[in-house]
């Protein structure tokens, strides 16, 4: 697995599993492909145990980014926990999560698996106001829980032009968590 092989030369602690295209599940049934994905990660787990410290995250890829399997976080997770590996994690994606107007009741429960974070708007667009209340709402959620993993900002460039780090700046994220972190 050359996953395993990178990680081992340039000591990464995530690496991010999202590629839509790579997990296409065409001609199979739903169940063959849930457990051959499920051998394949756990066997991947495996690797990285004996070639790294990386964890890989499983981040869910909506249906209108091109994800046909796992495109919930309620789907990545059920998969996560059937893999069974420590090595083998959820990433919280916001954007994919307001997309798809999951439930954030069940966030806190999904916390335990969660390995890496990302903020983002939807389609990758600018991060604005509404996108940042979205966020303190689920981190806020997310470290009541315990999460304090990594969180990272990802957009595409294009759509935000020149405007990209005015966009950062103003969202403001040295608060992500409130007043007590």
């Amino acid at each position: 697995l050359r996953c395993s092989k990178v990680a081992d030369q340039f000591k990464p602690e995530t690496l991010v599993f999202g590629a839509p295209k790579l997990r296409d599940p065409a001609g199979m049934d739903a169940a063959q492909a849930y457990a051959q994905g499920v051998a394949f990660f756990h066997k991947l787990g495996e690797e990285l145990a004996t070639h790294s410290n990386a964890i890989v995250t499983i981040e869910p890829v909506a249906p209108h980014h091109g994800g046909t399997f796992l495109t919930t976080h309620a789907q990545t997770a059920a998969f996560v926990r059937s893999v069974n590996h420590p090595r083998i994690r959820l990433q919280f994606d916001l954007g994919c999560w307001i997309a798809q107007q999951e439930n954030i009741e069940l966030l806190a429960g999904y916390v335990p698996i969660i390995a890496h974070s990302h903020i983002s708007a939807p389609d990758l667009g600018c991060i604005e106001p509404p996108i940042v209340a979205a966020a303190r709402a689920c981190y806020g959620i997310m470290h009541k829980a315990g999460y304090n993993g990594a969180i990272s900002v990802e957009m595409l460039e294009s759509k935000l032009g020149e405007h990209w780090l005015n966009a950062i700046d103003e969202a403001q994220f040295s608060n992500i968590f409130g007043s007590e972190k």
